[in-house]
């Protein structure tokens, strides 16, 4: 499937929207679906980004918008000329991450190509509206938010088939802006893999560490929490203290190893020794026959790890069997002298 993502923010601007497109991006990409991205960015910043060269990224050209809040956004003035540079891309969904420049571009291409939409809010425009009109902000808040709202967020919303939103919470709001029709709670994933230990040294870990006044005041094993997670913090969760207080932690070492003493199975017969030993816990393994004078064809002779010594619930014992006496042929010692006979013998 071919999906178009529409944005007014991408690189080499870093937010939390571009962050999310570029997961969607990769996660589409990696099931099999070819993913264009389409926004208007400064032509310079664009030949300059060395993200971009890992996206298909097509850049619509614009104009930089007249407010000093919005310095770094574009928006198209005839988005109608760049609909055969769309429809080149045969796309099967269109993908709206934004309600401004780049969605007005996706609402004609859905429409005149017959496109369906989905639009993802990532904003509560509502605590933003100041970067707009700071003035408008302060003396017409309630006014210029009804307002903008109806018009891009209603708009978008109306445009699409599906509409996405990160929290419940937003689910809730989802009416006062204008969203209404088939919306879908998908949380915005973030990229853990920056922050795993492996990619830092031991001295960046223990530098944090200390920045942040955590201190390791020792291990314990657990039942409940594997080695290496947090069991207990002091202060605990919800106690107010003051700035700067150092965290005490204890880590789990794991989950303590329970031994048990292996029982003597010498003299029993195979099946008994193995009954004995599966009831004290342990794992039999497949036995070692020899032959041994001092016990009897199938009497266990000894086990490994011996009897009496601790070993591990569950791990594995092995049993030697005797084969009984070991025989030998009677040699032919008629006609020989006795001595001879007798060392034969």
């Amino acid at each position: 499937m071919k999906v178009g993502i529409f944005t007014d923010q991408f690189y080499p601007y870093i937010s939390g929207v571009v962050t999310s497109i570029t997961m969607l991006y990769e996660g589409l990409t990696e099931l099999g679906h070819e993913v264009f991205v389409f926004s208007s960015i400064d032509e310079a910043k664009v030949a300059s980004c060395e993200e971009l060269k890992n996206f298909n990224f097509i850049n619509i050209p614009g104009k930089p918008w007249p407010f000093k809040g919005l310095k770094d956004y574009r928006y198209t003035r005839h988005p109608k000329r760049y609909l055969k540079t769309i429809a080149s891309y045969n796309l099967d969904i269109i993908h709206i991450h934004t309600e401004y420049n780049a969605a007005k571009l996706a609402k004609l291409a859905g429409r005149k190509l017959n496109i369906p939409i989905v639009y993802t809010l990532h904003t509560l425009y509502e605590d933003y509206m100041k970067y707009l009109s700071p003035f408008f902000d302060k003396h017409f808040h309630n006014i210029m938010f009804r307002v903008l709202a109806k018009a891009f967020m209603g708009s978008a919303s109306k445009a699409s088939v599906v509409k996405i939103v990160p929290t419940k919470k937003v689910l809730r709001l989802a009416s006062k802006y204008y969203i209404k029709g088939d919306i879908r709670v998908i949380p915005t994933g973030i990229d853990l893999s920056h922050f795993y230990a492996e990619n830092f040294s031991k001295e960046e870990i223990i530098s944090l560490k200390n920045k942040l006044g955590i201190k390791r005041v020792g291990t314990e094993e657990s039942d409940k929490y594997e080695e290496g997670k947090i069991i207990r913090q002091t202060p605990e969760e919800g106690k107010k203290v003051k700035k700067n207080t150092s965290i005490e932690i204890v880590v789990s070492s794991g989950i303590a190893e329970k031994t048990k003493a292996v029982p003597d199975v010498s003299g029993m017969d195979e099946a008994s020794a193995q009954k004995e030993l599966e009831d004290s816990g342990f794992k039999v393994g497949t036995s070692e026959f020899e032959y041994d004078s001092s016990y009897d064809a199938g009497k266990v002779i000894n086990t490994t790890p011996a009897a009496g010594s601790e070993a591990a619930e569950g791990s594995e014992v092995i049993m030697r069997v005797s084969k009984g006496s070991e025989k030998k042929t009677v040699p032919n010692v008629i006609g020989k002298k006795d001595d001879t006979a007798q060392k034969e013998l």
